[in-house]
C-alpha cells in the first residue's frame, strides 16, 4: 500500500515543497490525500533536521476532520452542517473545541486560505494546512505543517502560512485544479 501511495501525482509534485518547507521552517511537512469526511492518510512525507522532530510516515491514516486539515475540509467540501457536526462529535482531541467554536476556525478557515490548530489536537504542538485541488469542487488533498508552537512563533508564523499556501496554490495548477482561495490582498 505505501508503494502504491508513493506513486501518486500529488505526491511526486508535493516532495520538493515539503522539503523545502521543512528545511526552511524546521518543521515536520505532510501531503496527505482526502478521502472525504472519513480520513485523510499522509502520502508524503518530509521531516526537519532539528532536535527534536514530531513524526509520522507514508500510509499514517488519519480522521479527516481533525486538525487543521479538518478545518480546510469543513470550509471547501460544501458538506452539509449535520453531516460535519455528527462526525465532529467522534472526534478525540487533546484540548478539544466545541463546535460553534471550530465552525468560527471553519469560517476563518475559509476567510485566509488555510485551516490553523494550536494546540486542540496535540497541546503544545500548532499544525497549519492548506488544501490543494485536483479539479474543482472539494479539495483533494492537503499540505500540512507540523511543529512545537514555540519553534513555529520564532521561525515565523505569518511566513510559514504564506509559504504553505503558495506551495499548495503551485500544486493544483500543476495538477490541473482550480483554487477558490484568492491570494491575500487580492479582491
Amino acid at each position: 500500500a505505501r508503494g502504491w501511495l508513493r506513486r501518486d501525482q500529488f505526491a511526486d509534485l508535493a516532495q520538493g515543497h515539503l522539503d523545502r518547507l521543512s528545511r526552511d521552517f524546521g518543521v515536520t511537512m505532510l501531503g496527505v490525500e482526502i478521502f472525504g469526511i472519513d480520513h485523510i492518510i499522509a502520502v508524503a512525507v518530509s521531516q526537519a533536521g532539528g532536535g527534536f522532530q514530531l513524526a509520522t510516515q507514508v500510509g499514517s491514516r488519519f480522521p479527516a476532520l481533525i486538525s487543521a486539515t479538518g478545518r480546510c475540509i469543513a470550509a471547501f467540501g460544501g458538506y452539509p452542517e449535520s453531516q460535519l457536526e455528527a462526525r465532529f462529535r467522534t472526534l478525540r482531541w487533546e484540548d478539544p473545541p466545541g463546535f460553534d467554536e471550530w465552525q468560527q476556525q471553519v469560517a476563518q478557515t475559509r476567510e485566509q486560505g488555510f485551516g490553523i490548530d494550536q494546540g486542540n489536537y496535540i497541546a503544545g504542538v500548532t499544525v497549519l494546512a492548506a488544501p490543494v485541488w485536483r479539479l474543482r469542487g472539494r479539495p483533494s488533498h492537503a499540505l500540512v505543517a507540523i511543529g512545537l508552537t514555540s519553534a513555529l512563533t520564532r521561525a515565523g508564523l505569518p511566513e510559514i502560512q504564506d509559504a504553505l499556501i503558495a506551495s499548495a496554490r503551485s500544486i493544483t495548477q500543476q495538477m490541473g485544479g482550480e483554487t477558490p482561495i484568492r491570494p491575500r490582498g487580492q479582491p
